[in-house]
Protein backbone atom coordinates (compact mmCIF):
# COMPACT_ATOMS: atom_id res chain seq x y z
CA UNK A 1 0.00 0.00 0.00
CA UNK A 2 2.81 2.42 0.88
CA UNK A 3 4.58 1.71 -2.43
CA UNK A 4 1.33 2.40 -4.29
CA UNK A 5 0.99 5.82 -2.60
CA UNK A 6 4.56 6.76 -3.48
CA UNK A 7 4.03 5.77 -7.11
CA UNK A 8 0.78 7.72 -7.24
CA UNK A 9 2.46 10.80 -5.73
CA UNK A 10 5.31 10.61 -8.26
CA UNK A 11 2.84 10.34 -11.15
CA UNK A 12 0.86 13.34 -9.85
CA UNK A 13 4.06 15.37 -9.36
CA UNK A 14 5.36 14.59 -12.85
CA UNK A 15 2.02 15.41 -14.41
CA UNK A 16 1.94 18.76 -12.60
CA UNK A 17 5.48 19.53 -13.76
CA UNK A 18 4.49 18.83 -17.36
CA UNK A 19 1.43 21.05 -16.87
CA UNK A 20 3.52 23.91 -15.49
CA UNK A 21 6.19 23.63 -18.15
CA UNK A 22 3.67 23.45 -20.97
CA UNK A 23 2.05 26.74 -20.02
CA UNK A 24 -1.18 25.41 -18.53
CA UNK A 25 -1.22 28.19 -15.90
CA UNK A 26 -2.39 31.73 -16.55
CA UNK A 27 -0.57 34.79 -15.35
CA UNK A 28 -1.76 36.63 -12.24
CA UNK A 29 -5.12 38.08 -13.30
CA UNK A 30 -5.43 40.52 -10.41
CA UNK A 31 -7.51 40.62 -7.23
CA UNK A 32 -11.23 39.90 -7.16
CA UNK A 33 -13.90 38.03 -5.22
CA UNK A 34 -14.32 34.30 -5.81
CA UNK A 35 -17.37 34.56 -8.11
CA UNK A 36 -15.56 37.05 -10.35
CA UNK A 37 -12.46 34.83 -10.30
CA UNK A 38 -14.49 31.81 -11.36
CA UNK A 39 -16.11 33.75 -14.21
CA UNK A 40 -12.72 35.16 -15.32
CA UNK A 41 -11.18 31.67 -15.53
CA UNK A 42 -14.19 30.24 -17.37
CA UNK A 43 -14.10 33.10 -19.89
CA UNK A 44 -10.55 31.99 -20.75
CA UNK A 45 -11.54 28.32 -21.12
CA UNK A 46 -9.79 27.59 -17.84
CA UNK A 47 -10.75 26.94 -14.21
CA UNK A 48 -9.62 27.87 -10.71
CA UNK A 49 -7.08 25.38 -9.34
CA UNK A 50 -7.79 23.21 -6.31
CA UNK A 51 -5.86 23.93 -3.14
CA UNK A 52 -3.84 20.74 -3.73
CA UNK A 53 -2.84 21.93 -7.22
CA UNK A 54 -1.76 25.29 -5.81
CA UNK A 55 0.23 23.70 -2.98
CA UNK A 56 2.01 21.27 -5.28
CA UNK A 57 2.84 24.05 -7.75
CA UNK A 58 4.10 26.24 -4.90
CA UNK A 59 6.25 23.46 -3.43
CA UNK A 60 7.79 22.75 -6.85
CA UNK A 61 8.78 26.43 -7.12
CA UNK A 62 7.34 26.77 -10.59
CA UNK A 63 4.49 29.21 -10.02
CA UNK A 64 5.70 30.81 -6.80
CA UNK A 65 8.71 32.21 -8.66
CA UNK A 66 6.44 33.25 -11.54
CA UNK A 67 3.90 35.02 -9.32
CA UNK A 68 5.84 36.30 -6.33
CA UNK A 69 3.94 36.68 -3.07
CA UNK A 70 0.28 37.22 -2.42
CA UNK A 71 -2.86 35.24 -1.66
CA UNK A 72 -4.44 33.13 -4.45
CA UNK A 73 -7.95 31.66 -4.61
CA UNK A 74 -8.56 27.95 -4.94
CA UNK A 75 -11.77 26.22 -5.97
CA UNK A 76 -11.66 24.06 -2.83
CA UNK A 77 -14.54 24.74 -0.47
CA UNK A 78 -14.07 24.55 3.30
CA UNK A 79 -17.71 24.80 4.35
CA UNK A 80 -20.60 27.04 3.49
CA UNK A 81 -19.30 30.13 1.69
CA UNK A 82 -15.68 29.57 2.83
CA UNK A 83 -12.94 28.70 0.35
CA UNK A 84 -9.25 27.97 0.76
CA UNK A 85 -6.49 30.23 -0.53
CA UNK A 86 -2.72 29.85 -0.67
CA UNK A 87 -0.21 32.46 0.49
CA UNK A 88 2.46 32.36 -2.25
CA UNK A 89 4.91 34.18 0.00
CA UNK A 90 4.91 31.57 2.77
CA UNK A 91 3.10 28.52 1.37
CA UNK A 92 0.51 28.66 4.14
CA UNK A 93 -3.12 27.73 3.52
CA UNK A 94 -6.15 29.38 5.10
CA UNK A 95 -9.78 30.03 4.22
CA UNK A 96 -12.01 33.05 3.91
CA UNK A 97 -15.58 33.78 2.90
CA UNK A 98 -15.79 34.09 -0.85
CA UNK A 99 -17.50 37.50 -0.89
CA UNK A 100 -15.53 39.05 1.98
CA UNK A 101 -12.16 39.75 0.44
CA UNK A 102 -10.54 40.27 -2.96
CA UNK A 103 -7.77 37.70 -3.52
CA UNK A 104 -5.41 37.24 -6.48
CA UNK A 105 -6.37 34.86 -9.26
CA UNK A 106 -4.43 32.36 -11.34
CA UNK A 107 -6.22 29.86 -13.58
CA UNK A 108 -5.30 26.42 -14.86
CA UNK A 109 -6.36 24.75 -18.10
CA UNK A 110 -9.24 22.29 -17.83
Amino acid sequence: MFRYRIILFVIMFISLQVSLLSGDWSRNLGKMDLNSADRKCKSRGMRLPTINELQTAYESGEISTKLGGGFFWSSTQNEGDRYYYLNMGTGSVDWIQSHYWDVSVICIKK
